[in-house]
């Protein structure tokens, strides 16, 4: 028990000294557009367009989205096995 807490807090530390050290740093490739230009963002824009368009706001293909959503239910069916 003992040891899984200071693992845990070794870990919590470790991913807080990667995280502080990434605060000063801006955007970099695709997260302007994944994240500040993305219409999806916008409080006037419906929830559902979250699960039809992709990361960068825009309308996914059909087909793109069903292997994306097989390609998440597999990952999670193995990361539980």
């Amino acid at each position: 028990m003992d040891r899984d807490i200071l693992f845990m807090s070794c870990l919590v530390l470790f991913i807080a000294i990667c995280y502080h050290n990434s605060l000063p740093c801006g955007f970099v490739f695709d997260d302007m557009s994944a994240i500040r230009d993305n219409k999806d963002l916008r409080p006037a824009m419906p929830i559902k367009n979250l699960f039809w368009n992709d990361f960068w706001g825009t309308p996914m293909h059909k087909v793109y989205f069903l292997i994306y959503i097989l390609a998440l239910l597999s990952h999670s069916f193995l990361a539980h096995y």
